[in-house]
């Protein structure tokens, strides 16, 4: 707070070594050195911490809810896996292409759980009535598709936040859609025999 006092800020451009400057300023009173990069830069990293800690809760829950519909572990994990390495693959994949994945692509990641969540559901939900397996099996594979389209445009955006949003729900939710029925067909014989029970 300057109260009466007069402040002056001093544009500071083509700064080597900001902690040099900083130093040297030290000894000035009233003068204050401000790196709004390394601010911003901070700041940003308390937000993805912050959203990675709420994704992880997220997940806890979404599973206690499908264990406590399902009552059995084998078809939670086969309602839930698919969603979880879909997102995992998803990050893999933009590692591997050299993508700096930041706050958005953990944002977007948001939707391809829920999106994988979804699928996982409807398939192992499937089970109960084989004859109407084809439908659910279908149903999926056109919700997916279909979004995986329209992301997959917006991936394709000049803007880069709506390219990292288009391209991490893009291949995400495809993730999710291959590793759906994968999933379910791997439990297959263990979801059989506690049907049974």
């Amino acid at each position: 707070e300057l109260g009466e006092r007069v402040g002056i800020l001093t544009l500071v451009r083509g700064v080597e070594n900001p902690a040099a400057l900083q130093a040297r300023l030290a000894d000035l009173g009233g003068v204050h050195y401000f790196d709004q990069g390394a601010m911003m830069a901070a700041a940003y990293a308390r937000y993805r911490q912050r959203t990675l800690e709420l994704v992880l809760v997220g997940l806890v829950a979404v599973f206690a809810m499908i264990v406590g519909r399902y009552r059995k572990l084998r078809l939670a994990v086969a309602a839930f896996l698919p969603a979880v390495l879909a997102a995992a693959l998803t990050i893999a994949t933009l590692a591997l292409a050299g993508v700096g994945v930041h706050l958005l692509h953990v944002v977007a990641l948001l939707l391809v759980l829920s999106m994988g969540v979804d699928y996982g559901v409807f398939l192992v939900e499937s089970r109960e009535r084989p004859e109407d397996a084809a439908a659910s099996v279908l149903s999926v594979v056109i919700a997916a598709l279909s979004t995986v389209l329209a992301f997959g445009l917006l991936g394709m955006s000049s803007y880069p936040a709506l390219a990292a949003l288009g391209v991490t729900i893009g291949v995400g939710v495809l993730y999710s859609l291959l590793l759906a029925p994968i999933s379910l067909v791997l439990f297959a014989t263990t979801i059989r025999r506690e049907d049974e029970r």
